[in-house]
């Protein structure tokens, strides 16, 4: 089965829910089958549901144990993540790149994507008119960023738990936070998000 990642990533993740409820792998066979047309081998799905396959491919997988530094990225990126996707010999780059003033929320960014991309560890590039840049190859992280900026109601389902480390990561990028005081004390938060 040779498909793209984000079918294949949801493939196994809708594989992974039916085997959860107590499907067997022929009814997992047929239910795949009926929502997306694809034809499954039984061996696929007990390679996934037994965790001994990677989806990824050659893909850096992110390491979501650390889902604080997870959130963190997340909230980043929406907040001042620069998202390119480029056609490339060997198949599209998929560029996540960071071009801020304040280099030391730059240092945090990178400290966090080292976290959750073992092996990595980006460059901070000093540009023109002082701003520091750093660029980040990883399709994975790129579809998860991208998911959650066309679906912003998936953040709260998925980093519920988080939102601490999610909230971290959009004020150090464009947010700020306002309080005012009338007879009851109010607090409002304002985030400026732009395209």
């Amino acid at each position: 089965m040779h498909k793209p990642l984000n079918i294949r990533l949801k493939l196994k993740d809708t594989v992974l829910k039916l085997h959860m409820e107590g499907l067997s792998y022929r009814n997992i066979q047929r239910r795949i089958k009926e929502l997306y047309g694809v034809e499954l081998p039984r061996s696929t799905i007990s390679y996934w549901v037994r965790n001994l396959h990677n989806t990824e491919g050659r893909v850096k997988r992110l390491d979501k144990s650390d889902m604080d530094a997870y959130s963190y990225i997340i909230g980043a990126s929406i907040g001042y993540a620069y998202l390119r996707k480029r056609p490339g010999k060997k198949g599209d780059k998929h560029i996540i790149m960071m071009r801020v003033r304040d280099r030391d929320f730059l240092e945090e960014y990178i400290n966090n994507i080292g976290r959750i991309i073992p092996g990595i560890k980006p460059r901070i590039k000093i540009g023109r008119r002082g701003f520091y840049t750093s660029t980040i190859y990883n399709k994975l992280l790129y579809i998860d960023i991208k998911k959650y900026i066309e679906n912003p109601g998936k953040i709260y389902q998925d980093l519920k738990n988080n939102k601490k480390a999610f909230l971290k990561g959009i004020y150090d990028a464009e947010g700020s936070i306002s309080v005012t005081a009338r007879k009851y004390f109010a607090g409002a938060v304002i985030i400026a998000m732009s395209d």
